[in-house]
């Protein structure tokens, strides 16, 4: 049942970003699942890049791997389904808040706060 409760503290559409970002970040609370944020938000602009140059089954693989990382991240913290929705109810924000959590846990591991 700890899982349901999880689900139902979800931002609702109302909220500020700053409100949003600060529920994004207790869902990543882990350093295995920030770090998969890391290196699965990383690979996005790779994906990209690599598919605009005509390499298009790399692109999409590159975009899969990256996919496939945060989901990692988010199944071993138990929240995906909580990560999921609040992805599709906030799209922008919630890759926006991803990067955020990505920097950050690149700054701290760089001393950098």
């Amino acid at each position: 049942m700890a899982s349901a409760s999880r689900l139902c503290d979800a931002p609702a559409m109302g909220v500020t970003y700053e409100e949003f970002a600060a529920q994004h970040r207790t869902q990543h609370v882990t350093p295995f699942n920030r770090w998969c944020a890391v290196v699965g938000n990383s690979l996005v602009p790779v994906a990209a890049v690599t598919a605009l140059t005509g390499r298009l089954k790399a692109g999409a693989a590159l975009f899969a791997l990256a996919n496939a990382t945060v989901v990692a991240g988010h199944i071993a913290e138990g929240n995906l389904a909580r990560a999921t929705r609040d992805l599709r109810q906030h799209p922008i924000w919630g890759v926006r808040a991803d990067v955020a959590v990505a920097a950050a846990t690149v700054r701290s591991a760089l001393g950098q706060h």
